[in-house]
């Protein structure tokens, strides 16, 4: 539930802790292809919501996890930069609901159906990305491993591709 705003259009939900507060919401506002971090009050509303940038290109999936080991949730997500390429935007979190500016990642072909995981996929200790862009047209796809290092950083990716 909301109170005070309304969305035109979410597409896509994720939950974390932004503000180190509450729990809060990530919600791709489809209307204006943006994601909106929504600030829960912990009553079960969201009273205070603001948009961060993602090029007005379209995101498909969200990813939350600690990706630069400072125990602050932070966003990644699935970024359309192209009708043939997709990026990761890391947004690491000040901690008080506001983000830095997205760090940009290379993460193959964008696809009709794309989706983003966070895990430690080399068992290093640091939180890597893995991003599925498919494309039903031509019935290929890819997958994007983007394997983290500390400071928010991720390393070049690795594609596999059938």
């Amino acid at each position: 539930m909301t109170r005070g705003f309304a969305t035109y259009s979410p597409g896509l939900v994720a939950v974390g802790k932004f503000d180190g507060k509450n729990l809060d919401a990530i919600v791709n506002d489809d209307a204006y292809n943006n994601p909106m971090v929504m600030l829960g009050a912990g009553d079960g509303y969201f009273p205070n919501f603001t948009y961060l940038s993602s090029d007005n290109n379209g995101v498909f999936g969200f990813a939350v996890g600690d990706f630069n080991g400072d125990r602050e949730d932070d966003l990644a997500a699935n970024v359309r930069v192209s009708p043939s390429r997709s990026e990761v935007y890391l947004y690491l979190s000040n901690g008080n609901g506001t983000f830095q500016a997205p760090r940009r990642f290379r993460a193959g072909s964008a696809g009709e159906f794309s989706s983003i995981v966070a895990g430690d996929f080399n068992n290093d200790g640091k939180l890597d990305l893995a991003v599925l862009n498919n494309n039903l047209q031509d019935n290929g796809g890819s997958i994007a491993v983007l394997l983290g290092q500390r400071e928010g950083g991720i390393r070049a990716s690795v594609v596999l591709s059938n």
